[in-house]
């Protein structure tokens, strides 16, 4: 078993194949990531990323997928504590819906952290 990670690569003008390439990907293997400190997506493209930006992705995934940010955002989500499963369902429960948006990352950072 496997997931595919996508990082803010997949918002720059010319990353075509890679674009194409989320469209196949299965929607309970595709996971979001900021690669920080390197390859900030679109429109922060040669700062320093940070995972706040990680919002970007999202929107791009979920123009190429056809499907809401929101969505985009809940199945990541989940996917994640899938992969994670030591991770406790009350840490998913806990965050759900706010992956990807402008502070959640540490949202769940600090979550994940007091899961024994």
């Amino acid at each position: 078993d496997f997931f595919i990670s996508i990082a803010g690569m997949v918002t720059f003008k010319n990353s075509h194949d890679l674009k194409k390439i989320v469209q196949y990907i299965p929607n309970d293997k595709i996971l979001v990531e900021t690669d920080s400190p390197y390859l900030s997506p679109e429109p922060q493209r040669g700062k320093r990323n940070e995972p706040a930006y990680i919002i970007n992705t999202i929107k791009v995934i979920s123009k190429i997928k056809k499907i809401s940010e929101e969505e985009i955002t809940d199945l990541t989500t989940k996917n994640f504590f899938n992969l994670f499963s030591n991770i406790s369902k009350w840490a998913y429960k806990q965050c759900k819906n706010t992956i990807g948006f402008s502070g959640s990352y540490w949202k769940v950072r600090r979550l994940v952290s007091n899961v024994n």
